[in-house]
């Protein structure tokens, strides 16, 4: 059911790295933005916005400002190409905003490479190009089909304690890779808490009637990513506090079906454990889970508690909404924007 428009509000603001929100619990702004998901596919695009909200419009010479700031957008292949060798393949472009500028851009005119996947987009400096220290940065994403319209926020990461305005960023080390480390941003949260889910209750599923409902959960790997197979640990919760468990193994960027991800997310299965009924007000079965990244190997390398990020993109009846997880702890891993080795940090 799409929903309304407090709801909407609601659900684009849920999610963001715990270190990214203010004493109020409002998100900050930031040096780092990473939007989960771009989709291109089909006859959809993404409609991706990036705001500088400083406005510090003191003269620099040659048409500048000190408020202005370069923002590179990076965004990542979350297909694997050359018959599944080649993962988390990269597209860049940048953009000026002058203090106070929004920019809106189109997935699929704005990165003409890859029809979906994973994006980042950070702060630089106009003059040099480097990262930079930029706490200023706000966003979102749109996903717009001709049955599709819903809006999330990105994740949000602030850079290193104790660093100025204009400061570079890459010296843990000073590697071109943007590290999720406390130190150069702030570090990933450790686990992902999905407020809820519908049973999964489509004409594939057993012949089940009722209203159509099928979710999909977007999950990107920050631990190893390009080079590394990843598992995902999920504890699964009915609505009578059952629990269940199951995982997932994937590389880079998945986006699947929660009801291929583990039966335990179908309605029919719901239905036969015990039961709390009028918990859900639709009549539906319903539940909510954790989710942990969990070991990962390479061809040379293993890791133990991948840093992972991730959205839940679900159909009610034919319409789509998404939800951000909350979130929960620090992971110990950091996370890297993107390593290509074979060696993890």
């Amino acid at each position: 059911m799409r929903p309304t428009r407090l709801a909407a509000a609601l659900l684009a603001t849920a999610f963001l790295s715990t270190a990214s929100f203010a004493g109020n619990g409002a998100p900050d702004a930031g040096s780092l933005l990473i939007f989960p998901c771009f989709d291109s596919t089909g006859p959809g695009f993404t409609a991706i916005t990036i705001t500088n909200t400083n406005n510090n419009f003191a003269p620099l010479g040659s048409n500048q400002y000190a408020g202005s700031v370069d923002v590179h957008f990076i965004y990542v292949n979350g297909d694997p190409i050359g018959n599944g060798t080649f993962y988390c393949q990269e597209f860049d472009t940048n953009l000026l905003l002058t203090p106070n500028d929004t920019v809106t851009v189109k997935s699929d005119l704005h990165n003409p490479s890859f029809d979906r996947g994973y994006l980042y987009v950070y702060a630089r400096n106009p003059q040099t190009q480097a990262a930079i220290s930029w706490n200023y940065l706000i966003g979102s994403a749109i996903q717009i089909a001709p049955e599709t319209y819903y809006e999330t926020n990105p994740f949000v990461f602030r850079s290193g304690r104790g660093l100025a305005d204009g400061a570079p960023t890459d010296f843990s080390p000073a590697d071109g890779i943007r590290n999720l480390d406390g130190v150069e941003y702030e570090r990933v949260v450790d686990t992902l808490l999905v407020p809820h889910f519908f049973g999964q209750n489509t004409t594939g599923l057993g012949g089940n009637t009722g209203p159509n409902v099928d979710t999909e959960l977007v999950l990107l790997n920050l631990s190893g990513a390009a080079q590394f197979s990843t598992i995902v640990n999920f504890l699964i919760y009915n609505d009578n506090e059952n629990q269940f468990s199951a995982q997932l193994l994937f590389r880079c960027w998945t986006k699947r079906r929660l009801a291929d991800i583990n039966g335990v997310f179908t309605s029919q299965f719901l239905g036969n454990t015990s039961d709390a009924p009028g918990e859900s007000i639709l009549g539906l079965e319903s539940g909510w889970y954790r989710i942990n990244g969990g070991g990962g190997s390479s061809s040379a390398d293993s890791l133990s508690n991948a840093a992972i990020l991730g959205v839940q993109i679900s159909t009610y009846a034919g319409k789509q909404t998404a939800v951000l997880p909350f979130t929960s702890g620090l992971n110990p891993n950091e996370g890297e924007l993107i390593s290509l080795s074979i060696f993890h940090d």
